[in-house]
């Protein structure tokens, strides 16, 4: 795993250069460089499934997420009744529907007011809920934080064997920690996924390694990418930094090593299968609803 303090300190080593402005430059790059990862790689890594967002009574319009990059599909839950809403994606087509609004609670279609991860973004609902608590399951692509936080390493851990919770001797927790990696006994690296206290953390996922009160404590920045694609904004960094210099040949050796490491990343992650067998229905399922008997059952 490359974190974002291993990041910094081969920025450093590969250019020869541990000045602050270029440790500066650096930092920038590589959020720069991250960033096209996430969008080149694309929906196994970067789509999330969000419900925070809940119906008001008579209001149309509701904020998205910060991290709603771009917003996928929509359905409201009634009950236990899922509806599916449908995209009006012209501005005069939607302000010609919503000129009367009928009202109601079964949605029928959304309009999009995207900033793209910069300020708010909205999604407007037709008809107006008449109803309030209700609640939207949203699928959209994320945009991720810049990495700016160097490692903490004070203190000690206790984690135990199948539990989530961590707990912090003589450091303490930060509600910045949240979203962060705590490196593991086992040597694997687990999300911090909410703070209780100064004292105490929850992971996402129990902790598989051996019970231990004196674990170091070591928490990270993390490019949440897949293992072997985290050192790419290294790379990104380095040739942009090179290009600046003028040296041609250190320039287009971090070009290849990040062009060809984010095809190779994009052939490897761009799906979530790894069979190499098409899962699409087969041909003569796709006749079942009008032709059941198309193939016999049994043949003598």
């Amino acid at each position: 795993m490359v974190s974002w303090t291993d990041a910094q300190t081969l920025c450093q080593t590969l250019s020869s250069d541990s000045t602050p402005s270029s440790l500066t430059t650096f930092k920038l790059l590589m959020n720069i460089g991250y960033k096209f990862c996430l969008a080149e790689i694309g929906k196994p890594v970067t789509e999330k499934t969000n419900t925070s967002v809940v119906t008001v009574a008579s209001q149309r319009y509701y904020d998205l997420p910060m991290d709603c990059l771009f917003l996928k599909s929509i359905s409201l839950t009634i009950g236990a009744q899922k509806y599916p809403i449908t995209e009006e994606e012209d501005q005069e087509s939607w302000d010609y529907l919503t000129q009367v609004d009928q009202g109601g609670n079964i949605p029928e279609k959304f309009f999009l007011r995207l900033n793209y991860g910069v300020g708010k973004s909205e999604v407007g609902i037709y008809p107006t809920p008449s109803t309030a608590g209700y609640a939207f399951t949203l699928v959209h692509e994320i945009i991720d934080k810049d990495l700016s936080a160097d490692v903490y390493a004070t203190g000690t851990l206790t984690m135990t064997n199948g539990d989530k919770t961590v707990t912090i001797a003589t450091g303490a927790f930060t509600a910045a920690m949240v979203n962060r990696y705590i490196k593991g006994g086992d040597g694997y690296f687990y999300r911090i996924a909410s703070r209780t206290d100064t004292n105490n953390a929850e992971l996402d996922h129990a902790y598989e390694g051996t019970t231990s009160t004196s674990i170091s404590t070591e928490i990270y920045d993390m490019f949440k990418l897949p293992e072997e694609m985290q050192i790419l904004p290294v790379y990104y960094a380095l040739a942009h930094f090179f290009a600046i210099k003028k040296d041609t040949t250190q320039e287009t050796k971090y070009w290849t090593l990040y062009t060809a490491g984010l095809e190779a990343g994009k052939r490897r992650w761009g799906t979530k299968t790894r069979s190499a067998i098409s899962r699409g229905t087969g041909f003569a399922s796709r006749f079942a609803p009008w032709g059941p008997a198309f193939w016999p059952s049994t043949i003598t």
